[in-house]
């Protein structure tokens, strides 16, 4: 970041930036303003702004050097926040971490950002407490200290923690409501997972349950319980029930998935609610329940747009 303290009172924005780095054009100036890296006194304002004798103008640059996070985008939907708790509704196609950091603008990344940008030290940025695919949307939580992470941890352990999903299958179930046991088995050469009826040797039990809401021609609107939480559970056992999630280009129909013109597996983490008994470190989101945004999809469903 360059950070510079205006000496010239009634400047331009983009004159003052312009006679700092005469490298820069017009072009790199607007790319700059689009990407949120220019900011006068801590907010973006126009590049035609006049500035005032002493104010502070700081770029972030997009350099190569420094910790990535700092070049993570900056758009967070924040569900719910208190000194403890961080509740996020996250977009699909947003990467939630990568092991190696090779991906810069993950949820991680973006939490990260905000909280060094806030004053605090990287070592203590919020803990992610649990994951969702790319593909999928939803409510995400992070603990903003240990001690939440570990009460959190428990919560989910001991399946505490109610998680209910939303999603659009191509077909429809046999039965308007279920509860699905089945094993799976990771494969991490091909980033998935295999589901069988019966124990086999590497596998682990998973069980959901589902309702249907309502039909729409070939598609149905489920709601979904995770009762455990396995890689691509939902996406998996639903396949396997012959309705992939609508839009899963890795379980599901991908005829039909073109024809639905669908970039992203239609899922969503709609709703989390948590036990009214828990430890004073997660006091603020006792007995509660937080709900995302309904995606786009689910709109369209209810309007009769999808079928």
């Amino acid at each position: 970041m360059d950070e510079f303290t205006v000496n010239i009172q009634g400047i331009r924005l983009d004159d003052f930036i312009l006679s700092q780095h005469h490298e820069f054009t017009n072009i790199t100036l607007y790319k700059f303003l689009k990407a949120n890296r220019i900011k006068v006194n801590g907010r973006k304002v126009p590049l035609n702004t006049r500035l005032d004798k002493g104010d502070t103008v700081r770029l972030y640059m997009p350099s190569n050097d420094g910790p990535k996070y700092l070049r993570a985008r900056e758009e967070l939907d924040i569900v719910y926040e208190d000194d403890s708790v961080l509740i996020i509704d996250k977009p699909a196609g947003i990467i939630i971490e990568t092991p190696d950091d090779s991906v810069i603008d993950t949820l991680v990344n973006r939490v990260k950002l905000r909280h060094v940008k806030a004053g605090g030290e990287e070592s203590s940025a919020p803990r992610l407490c649990h994951r969702l695919d790319t593909g999928t949307s939803g409510l995400v939580i992070f603990a903003k200290t240990k001690e939440a992470e570990d009460a959190m941890t428990e919560l989910m352990k001991r399946k505490q923690l109610n998680k209910e999903y939303l999603t659009i299958t191509f077909g429809r179930p046999s039965k308007s409501e279920a509860q699905l046991i089945n094993y799976i088995v990771k494969y991490p050469e091909q980033s998935k997972v295999r589901v069988y009826d019966k124990i086999v040797d590497g596998a682990k039990q998973a069980v959901l349950d589902y309702s249907v809401v309502e039909h729409s021609g070939r598609l149905s609107l489920l709601r979904v319980h995770l009762v455990t939480g396995r890689t691509h559970q939902i996406r998996a056992q639903l396949a396997y029930i012959g309705c992939p999630v609508l839009g899963d280009g890795k379980y599901g129909n991908n005829v039909a998935n073109r024809e639905y013109k669908f970039k992203y597996q239609a899922l969503c983490a709609y709703r989390l609610t948590f036990p009214k008994s828990v430890p004073q470190v997660l006091k603020g989101v006792s007995g509660k329940t937080f709900c995302g945004k309904l995606p786009w999809y689910v709109n369209q469903f209810n309007n009769k747009e999808l079928k």
